[in-house]
């Protein structure tokens, strides 16, 4: 008896591992239907292109720009090593396996193996540069107001800390 039950947790644990197996290659098949590495290595270049394009706005002297330009450039090498798709994959498939069904993962792998799919991978990289672009368009907009709310906090918090040490100094004497 206890043979039996042996064997048959170990078929029913054998199935739940390869059920497991194909659910990790259907997710692995959806991620490189989708282009991952490439969308994330199109996504460094935009952050960095966005920074390198905007940081004149930081006030920097010509002779400081070569080191910016460095320094920026050693930033990302190390954001592209340290968050490859290789060293995140086993994560990411870990994530969509946690929030997407079988029939939802099924679906996407379809989407994005159509022509409309591929259509928006295709272009993606453009729509993600030229809403980059508005994003900076509206930061540019609101970045005074939050200069300014920080400024008045930063404010308010010095002159709460200045009234809390007049307070303890007086309760001392």
């Amino acid at each position: 008896m206890k043979k039996l039950f042996v064997l048959g947790f170990s078929l029913v644990f054998s199935f739940y591992v390869q059920a497991q197996d194909a659910r990790r290659e259907a997710v692995e098949s959806l991620l490189t239907s989708m282009q991952m590495d490439s969308m994330m290595e199109s996504m460094y270049n935009q952050m960095q292109q966005s920074i390198v394009k905007n940081s004149p706005k930081l006030g920097k002297t010509p002779e400081e720009q070569a080191l910016f330009d460095e320094h920026t450039k050693q930033l990302f090498d190390v954001m592209r090593t340290e968050m490859s798709m290789d060293k995140m994959r086993a994560d990411i498939i870990d994530v969509y396996l946690k929030h997407y069904t079988e029939k939802e993962i099924a679906d996407m792998l379809a989407f994005y193996e159509s022509e409309s799919g591929r259509s928006m991978l295709t272009k993606m990289p453009q729509v993600m540069s030229d809403t980059m672009q508005v994003s900076m368009k509206m930061a540019q907009n609101f970045l005074p107001k939050i200069q300014a709310l920080s400024q008045e906090f930063n404010e308010k918090l010095e002159t709460m800390r200045a009234e809390k040490a007049n307070t303890q100094a007086t309760e001392k004497n």
